[in-house]
């Protein structure tokens, strides 16, 4: 999955890496064209995977939407945010040396931009939309 910011400057993007159990996702933004990039997060083994990947309007902020967050990263300052959209625990599977949930899936069901400085969203496991403010970054 991968997603150019509207400029064109910035390249959000996910890498499966190498896994018996996938998914062993890692979350990157690379500036286009020069081969310098970020790690944004690697996500648990067997338990979050990338569902989306929006940019604001102006380019300078990538979100990732995963089964369990959001992850809201300026790309001027590399500064993230991490949202938890999932309710639910994980749990080590002794002796696998792996991890496990209930489940419970999650859904992004609205997500829009209000104006430059924010967002709002809602799950499938939300009844109401929360806006989150993009200029605390």
């Amino acid at each position: 999955m991968t997603v150019n910011s509207p400029q064109g400057s910035y390249e959000a993007y996910v890498i499966e890496n190498p896994s018996i159990d996938p998914p062993n996702q890692g979350l990157y933004i690379s500036k286009t064209g020069t081969g310098e990039f970020r790690l944004v997060s690697n996500l648990p083994e067997d338990i979050e995977s990338a569902q989306k990947i929006y940019w604001t309007e102006d380019g300078t902020r990538a979100i990732f939407v995963t089964d369990w967050h959001l992850f809201i990263t300026d790309v001027q300052n590399f500064s993230t945010r991490k949202i938890s959209l999932n309710p639910d625990w994980w749990t080590w599977q002794q002796g696998k040396k792996t991890f496990s949930s209930s489940g419970t899936s999650v859904v992004m069901e609205q997500m829009e931009f209000i104006g430059s400085d924010s967002l709002r969203y809602r799950t499938n496991l939300m009844t109401q939309p929360a806006v989150v403010s993009l200029t605390d970054l």
